[in-house]
């Protein structure tokens, strides 16, 4: 990611990433990495969780960036399309919260901007609505792990 947000030479941020973050600030969040439960996947809670992790921890940057790519699981083939389908996936969801591909495979968001905030409302309402397991059944299924 360093090399496609900042010129190597100068240690500076490229020039053109001025044209989707603002050019305020100097520091910038990196996700590194975020997982969710195999059967929590594909339900926008871990949008809306990433997102929020990224409302609390980019208080000061300018923006965030990440790489959108799935982790590898020794389980699952990656034979059958299941890795392009899971990074077209990861793309969707990031772009969900406002983020913008950049380069090589970078998405950035502008931190200086509502968009966060708009998304994420929005999304959490779309969360909230989601069937809620009864809570004697969530708290055995949380037990038996």
């Amino acid at each position: 990611m360093a090399g496609a947000l900042r010129n190597l030479r100068t240690g500076e941020f490229r020039d053109d990433l001025d044209d989707i973050i603002g050019p305020f600030g100097s520091a910038m969040l990196i996700l590194n990495s975020a997982t969710m439960n195999k059967e929590w996947r594909g339900t926008g809670v871990g949008t809306v969780l990433a997102g929020r992790a990224i409302k609390r921890l980019g208080t000061g940057c300018r923006g965030v960036a990440c790489y959108p790519a799935p982790l590898d699981d020794p389980g699952e083939s990656q034979n059958d399309g299941g890795r392009e389908n899971a990074h077209q996936a990861l793309h969707r969801s990031w772009e969900r919260l406002g983020f913008e591909h950049y380069r090589k495979g970078v998405y950035v968001l502008d931190l200086g901007t509502v968009t966060l905030g708009r998304t994420l409302a929005s999304l959490t309402k779309q969360v909230d609505a989601l069937p809620q397991p009864d809570l004697d059944t969530w708290i055995d299924a949380c037990t038996e792990e």
